[in-house]
Formats: C-alpha cells, sequence, structure tokens
C-alpha cells in the first residue's frame, strides 16, 4: 500500500511539474526594432505611455537575526513613452 502511495505523490508532482509556467515571452535587455518604432498605440491612439511588459515574481525568505520570514518581490516592467506627458510612467 506504501508504495502505491509514494508512486501516486509522484505521478502527482510530475504532472504539477508538467504544467508548470513558462518561461517568459520577453527577452531581457535591448528592446526591439518594433518597438522602438511604435509612435502611437492601436487601440488607444491618445496613449501617452504603453506598458508591453509587466512581470513580477514573489520569494518567501527567512531571516534568522529578525526571527521571521521575508516576503521579497522583484518586478520587471518594459514601458514605452509616447508623449511627454508619459514619463512619469517611467517611475518604479
Amino acid at each position: 500500500m506504501k508504495t502505491l502511495l509514494i508512486i501516486f505523490c509522484v505521478l502527482l508532482f510530475a504532472v504539477n511539474y508538467g504544467f508548470a509556467q513558462d518561461a517568459p515571452k520577453v527577452k531581457y535587455g535591448k528592446p526591439t526594432e518594433e518597438e522602438l518604432q511604435m509612435k502611437t498605440y492601436a487601440l488607444d491612439t491618445t496613449a501617452e505611455a504603453v506598458i508591453l511588459y509587466d512581470e513580477g515574481s514573489s520569494i518567501v525568505n527567512y531571516d534568522v537575526s529578525k526571527s521571521r520570514f521575508m516576503l521579497e518581490f522583484e518586478r520587471f516592467v518594459r514601458v514605452k513613452i509616447l508623449k511627454q506627458g508619459g514619463s512619469s510612467w517611467g517611475n518604479f
């Protein structure tokens, strides 16, 4: 009975790993030529800025010196500023 339970758990974790999130579809570093050439956003031509990509991840760490858990959040945002009024979108 124990072997059946172990096999079930291994299969459960394997299926869970198979449906994990895909890698990000954006490349870090230099923007694409298409992003550089964009002058207006097609869905909203009055937009001052466009968020091209927004990704975040959280990690829970234990801080021994403070005896508590700490949540660290990292965020990667790619913003295209289209007009002077959208420059505030560049502050994160």
